[in-house]
């Protein structure tokens, strides 16, 4: 784990990637990166994966039968990632923010953890219109796709872009203008 020199004096944590994985720097909030230094400290490294692994069944377990739900013994601890890679899809539609953001080096893992499927939701749209070739030039150029003409005036529209857990947002399904 290393510090990162910022004005929010966050912490990075590298991620080595395995298997077709890059290497990436994960954000930590300093509660999180105290924690794990603590946890450091007290028992000098991190749990194996098959360890991690074995917790989370006896967690969904005995959440199964807390709730009297066998169907929670059918959740993965791989099915986390699938849910991740395509919530992040549904909101953006950009498979390669996808691919990014779960760190893979080629697309074809991205589909693989990525389903494509359409959500019922209503997507956030930043609108503009234009009245001169000068101003539709300069928003296609920033991004805005043509709707339509009303009367001597072009539409546009952009989807309004997803922010990530480091946004002053709510969280990382926030928009902003």
């Amino acid at each position: 784990m290393t510090e990162k020199t910022s004005t929010l004096k966050a912490a990075e944590f590298t991620l080595k990637g395995r298997n077709g994985h890059l290497d990436r720097m994960v954000p930590l909030s300093n509660e999180l990166a105290a924690l794990m230094k603590m946890y450091l400290a007290a028992y000098k490294r991190f749990p194996k994966s098959y360890k991690l692994s074995k917790r989370f069944r006896q967690i969904r377990n005995g959440l199964a039968a807390k709730m009297n739900d066998p169907a929670f013994k059918r959740i993965r601890l791989n099915d986390l990632r699938h849910y991740f890679g395509t919530m992040i899809y549904a909101k953006t539609k950009d498979i390669l923010y996808v691919k990014d953001q779960m760190g893979h080096s080629k697309i074809e893992t991205t589909m693989i953890y990525t389903k494509l499927v359409a959500f019922p939701q209503e997507e956030e749209f930043i609108c503009k219109a234009a009245n001169t070739l000068q101003e539709a030039s300069e928003l296609i150029e920033a991004g805005f796709d043509y709707v339509t003409d009303v009367d001597t005036c072009k539409l546009f529209r952009k989807r309004k872009a997803l922010w990530g857990p480091w946004s002053s947002k709510k969280g990382p399904w926030s928009s902003q203008d």
